[in-house]
């Protein structure tokens, strides 16, 4: 059968077909969206896809204001890491707790845990690297080519990345990579655990977000450049992504809401429940002199335009390194560390895009609302506005503090300690409507996301613990 004979009613084109492969048995898996007979949204690929619509016409809209005729489209692009845990199958049979919860719930803290951090600059054993070959090998057939395979920091831990992809396909990938990484590590005597905290005392497993926009011409709007043009596209790139997370960051918390990722924020390189923003000393320092400036004219948009042409591009190295951060901007691109190994990433994929095409929609009617015919002093005035306007959710410092948790209180930060707290963020009613302008879901459709999200949360929770009282 060719690709463009399969039935497409449902069906995502942006995403290729691929086999689902059980001993002899091939099942052919179409990527498609799942909608009630009464047209509700039932999938999590609808969501992911619905809000990309408006951030083209929102972002697009905004270069046609700036005078940049050559944009016609954006695309969206993610690069997932995936963490997880390898142990042996003898190993997970003595342990009745991680075979039924994928976590251990007793026990004594090991004689050595990561004290010195020195698992991820050993060595990779042979039968660990034995297994991650045979993922390459599955992998490379499903058209996922790996760009990293490495040690992770916590005892057997280990960490993947495929090259960077259009965000829907990146998604649908990593979900393929999770049920290899099951399969394979079945075939080497292993199970591979993608709880997000299976072990206490070591890190726990989540996956990284990394999240850019570029359009037709090439322009990754996450990028300085030497065109002062350009220059500005990424200060209201930046821009509408703090206006968003300022307004929405508490759906950015609630996408990443689950019961193994509870124990996992907050500690061991996981970020906390806080939505900050990291940007990194030189973009602060940036911001910091835009939001001084007493007047945005002619000569403060040239100076402004060729600081940030003049960025060094070490940051891109330096803006990574504080692992406290929720949401980094990393050079080029943001990166969202919130999510658990073992959720889908698009939901988080849905959110940072919907508060992208907020934030754009805001800026549009903001500059259209001032006078004058000078679009880039404009749009400048409307970059200050936001710096000042968003400074409580940038912080720079260490997340896992104390102090910081009481000063984000003091900001009016949202900090959901667990699921239940964090899906209610959901049903605000500024989340309904934006929900609803943007066409994501209904009121009616995302009730019963949530409902559902409660009904499973509770279930799990209530399910291991009569599965673990009748074992012991």
């Amino acid at each position: 059968m060719k690709q463009e004979d399969i039935p497409h009613e449902g069906r995502d084109p942006t995403s290729p077909v691929f086999l689902l492969e059980a001993g002899k048995t091939k099942v052919l898996v179409i990527p498609s969206v799942f909608l009630s007979w009464t047209g509700e949204v039932l999938d999590l690929k609808t969501p992911l896809l619905r809000p990309l619509t408006a951030l083209n016409e929102k972002l697009i809209n905004l270069q046609k204001l700036l005078g940049n005729k050559n944009a016609k489209y954006i695309k969206v692009f993610a690069g997932i890491e995936q963490k997880y845990f390898l142990l042996s199958k003898e190993i997970v049979k003595s342990r009745p707790d991680i075979a039924i919860t994928g976590r251990t719930l007793f026990g004594n803290t090991p004689a050595k845990g990561q004290q010195m951090e020195d698992h991820y600059f050993g060595n990779i054993k042979g039968n660990i690297l034995e297994f991650m070959e045979d993922v390459d090998h599955e992998l490379y057939r499903k058209g996922i080519p790996l760009k990293t395979r490495h040690n992770e920091v916590a005892p057997n831990q280990f960490e993947l990345a495929p090259l960077y992809q259009e965000e829907n396909l990146a998604i649908d990938h990593n979900l393929q990579i999770m049920e290899t990484l099951i399969k394979v590590a079945d075939k080497h005597n292993m199970v591979a655990l993608s709880h997000e905290k299976p072990f206490a005392g070591v890190n726990g497993s989540g996956k990284h977000f990394n999240w850019s926009i570029v359009d037709n011409t090439g322009t990754n709007y996450f990028e300085p450049s030497k065109s002062p043009l350009k220059n500005i596209s990424f200060l209201l790139a930046i821009s509408a992504v703090l206006l968003g997370i300022k307004k929405f960051g508490g759906i950015l918390r609630a996408s990443v809401a689950d019961a193994g990722n509870d124990y996992k924020l907050g500690a061991n390189e996981a970020p906390p429940a806080i939505m900050s923003v990291y940007l990194g000393e030189s973009i602060n320092d940036l911001l910091d002199s835009i939001e001084k400036a007493s007047t945005i004219n002619e000569k403060e948009v040239n100076e402004i335009t060729l600081g940030i042409q003049n960025l060094p591009k070490v940051n891109k190295d330096y803006s990574d390194r504080n692992r406290t951060s929720t949401v980094a901007f990393t050079g080029n691109k943001f990166e969202f560390r919130a999510l658990g190994s073992s959720s889908s990433p698009a939901e988080s994929g849905t959110t940072l895009n919907l508060i992208a095409a907020y934030g754009f929609d805001e800026i549009y009617k903001r500059i259209e609302a001032k006078k004058g015919d000078d679009v880039k002093r404009k749009a400048l005035e409307v970059v200050k506005e936001i710096i000042t306007e968003t400074k409580d959710i940038r912080f720079e410092k260490n997340g896992y503090s104390q102090d910081w948790h009481e000063e984000a209180v003091k900001r009016g930060l949202p900090n959901a300690k667990n699921t239940p707290q964090a899906l209610k963020l959901f049903l605000t009613d500024d989340v309904i409507k934006v929900f609803s302008k943007y066409n994501i879901l209904t009121e009616r459709e995302l009730r019963s996301k949530i409902e559902v999200k409660l009904e499973g949360y509770v279930k799990r929770q209530k399910r291991l613990n009569t599965n673990m009282r009748k074992k012991l």
